[in-house]
């Protein structure tokens, strides 16, 4: 499937990556549009990481381009993106266990309010940041346990942990690389429940890459779907579901 990427808040135009010989990603033109909550999935090794990394920085494509809020930011490095409201977290959680689970948040926000230079003030007496890490943590229901280390959270809860970072830094549009691998259910639940609340709030547009059906049925509003580097297909959920093609890729897997 190819063509022009619809006009979108975020857009690539004929991207691509190659590794050697294996093209990762091969020519996509995709959009993605603001306020709407889009999963991306496909098979192992078609392409859903690599797409993600380019899309935030991670690596450089060899081709084509990346545009957001109609700014070419494809050779911009990962903090510019940051900062232009471009965010990311990954399969690998990634916070600061020895620190608590406050200062993991006040960390990012101290960036966003680009007050980090202010090195004679204790941050307790930082009115706008204890505000803001409030209202986040409150937001990622991790509020009771704001003193304690981060390392000693569940796994679930890191993960959550990870998304509120990733959110601290006042993102526009927030990619997420499977945020409910290695959950319980009951963790997964918890977190499905976070990212629809948080979207349902509308201050920051979602991305997510998945692999569960389940996840991605119950959540997204739109689905793109990846195979050999390639866009195969981009719809709604139910449209995706009954796409011959998907349906072949997903040979074996109950796509309801």
């Amino acid at each position: 499937m190819s063509g022009p990427a619809t006009l979108g808040f975020l857009r690539t135009e004929g991207l691509r990556k190659s590794f050697g010989e294996v093209h990762a990603v091969d020519g996509v033109d995709l959009g993605f549009q603001e306020g709407v909550l889009t999963a991306i999935i496909g098979p192992n090794g078609a392409g859903k990481t690599t797409f993600v990394n380019l899309l935030s920085g991670s690596i450089a494509p060899d081709t084509g381009r990346i545009v957001f809020q109609e700014e070419d930011i494809t050779h911009l490095p990962v903090h510019e993106r940051v900062r232009r409201g471009l965010g990311r977290s990954f399969q690998i959680t990634s916070i600061f266990p020895q620190l608590t689970v406050r200062q993991n948040v006040q960390i990012p926000l101290l960036g966003s309010l680009r007050s980090g230079w202010r090195f004679w003030r204790r941050l307790e007496s930082m009115t706008e940041l204890a505000r803001r890490s409030d209202r986040l943590l409150a937001d990622i229901g991790l509020q009771d346990e704001e003193k304690v280390p981060a390392g000693y959270l569940s796994h679930g809860d890191q993960r959550l942990l990870e998304i509120g970072v990733a959110l601290a830094a006042g993102p526009r549009l927030l990619l997420l690389d499977e945020p409910t691998a290695g959950m319980n259910p009951a963790e997964r639940r918890r977190v499905l429940e976070l990212i629809a609340g948080l979207h349902a709030a509308r201050r920051t547009t979602f991305v997510i890459i998945e692999h569960d059906m389940d996840v991605v049925f119950a959540l997204a509003e739109e689905v793109v779907v990846l195979h050999q580097g390639r866009l195969l297909a981009k719809g709604k959920p139910d449209v995706i579901r009954e796409n011959p093609q998907v349906r072949e890729v997903y040979l074996g897997v109950e796509l309801a």
